[in-house]
């Protein structure tokens, strides 16, 4: 199955380009005059094409990005999303990767400039840059359910490291990194963290207010039902500033995380059902087994999808060394659970049986 790398993108590719003091000059000019952007960029690929042929034996040296990429393994068919800063040198990096990955790793290759992300104003990075690039990172994820999705998180600002590092261990997705000095590919396992979601419940009422504006705390105590005492509990979640509560970029992304874990819920076939019924199959772990299943995130993380084929058309849920198995279908938010067999059941089933969608009846849980 292809990967998805989502990639932060930093300047690695130009070093040595970006401090002439011309380019300084074009660089400067390029976002009011056209015809200088495309002098710069006509230069800055010049120089990277030099670039590339110097490092013909050695395609890390191009840049950290790339470096990473080519470790990690990149293969023709994978997806790989560049999210670059909203700044010309931003752009140039990440349109000069971009070309670079698509002819020689023969890829699907997409540039997504994250509004307000950016270092000269640092208010507008907190408050605007870190949501759009959060955001931005879970409707890639959302998009390619099924998917490997993997983190790269070796080039851009290094303030957005330990929210890209949040995200793999929220979502539960392996994040990589080569440090400069040695060269070697760090690999954070996926290990989805669990927070207490409840508390985050009280911000239903104002999410969308309070996600891209500010409140006054009164106004915010009354609706959520909240107390003054209570705010400790959000603290990291919530921004208290002069009398007025905002969504931390921390906050955004744990509730968007809490979304996530909120949305699916679980239809039972009859099969199922009747199994359950039998005697047979232990009850209390199949349905901690349902339980968890709600959660897309941990669902996302069990799937093991190599059994499809002519005679089985849904995905299977593999909770690791355990001889439960479980095959589903997700239809919009509600996970359909057609089956459920044990290991022994399992291998014969896909010898000499069948699951298919259209043999099976739902009743909701």
């Amino acid at each position: 199955m292809p990967k998805v790398l989502i990639n932060t993108v930093g300047t690695s590719i130009l070093e040595g380009f970006l401090p002439s003091e011309e380019i300084r000059t074009l660089l400067n000019s390029a976002g009011s005059s056209e015809k200088d952007k495309n002098i710069l960029f006509s230069r800055a690929q010049e120089f990277v094409n030099n670039k590339i042929q110097n490092s013909a034996k050695n395609i890390g040296d191009i840049s950290a990005e790339i470096n990473c990429l080519n470790k990690i393994g990149v293969q023709p068919g994978d997806y790989l999303y560049f999210l670059v800063s909203d700044t010309i040198d931003g752009e140039l990096c990440g349109n000069l990767v971009t070309k670079f990955c698509r002819d020689y790793f023969q890829t699907e290759c997409f540039v997504k400039i994250i509004p307000g992300l950016q270092v000269h104003d640092a208010r507008l990075f907190e408050r605007e840059g870190l949501n759009n690039f959060v955001e931005e990172v879970i409707r890639i994820y959302e998009r390619y359910r099924g998917y490997e999705v993997i983190l790269n998180t070796t080039g851009g600002f290094k303030a957005v490291v330990p929210y890209t590092t949040l995200l793999g261990l929220v979502f539960g997705l392996s994040t990589y990194y080569i440090f400069e000095r040695s060269n070697q590919l760090i690999k954070l396992p996926a290990a989805p963290i669990n927070f207490d979601m409840d508390i985050l419940k009280s911000l239903e009422p104002v999410i969308g207010e309070i996600k891209d504006d500010y409140m006054k705390l009164p106004r915010f105590l009354e609706v959520t039902g909240l107390q003054y005492n209570d705010l400790e509990k959000l603290s990291g979640a919530i921004v208290n500033e002069d009398g007025f509560v905002t969504l931390s970029p921390l906050g955004n992304l744990i509730y968007m995380r809490y979304l996530f874990k909120k949305g699916y819920r679980v239809e039972l076939s009859r099969q199922v059902r009747k199994k359950l019924q039998s005697g047979k199959y232990d009850v209390s772990t199949f349905r901690s087994i349902f339980s968890r299943m709600e959660d897309p995130v941990h669902l996302k993380s069990k799937l093991h999808n190599e059994v499809q084929g002519k005679n089985v058309d849904c995905d299977c849920y593999k909770g690791g060394n355990t001889g439960e198995r479980v095959f589903y279908f997700l239809e919009g938010n509600t996970v359909k659970i057609c089956d459920i067999f044990m290991h022994d059941e399992y291998d014969h089933i896909l010898q000499k049986g069948n699951v298919l969608r259209k043999n099976y009846f739902f009743e909701e849980i």
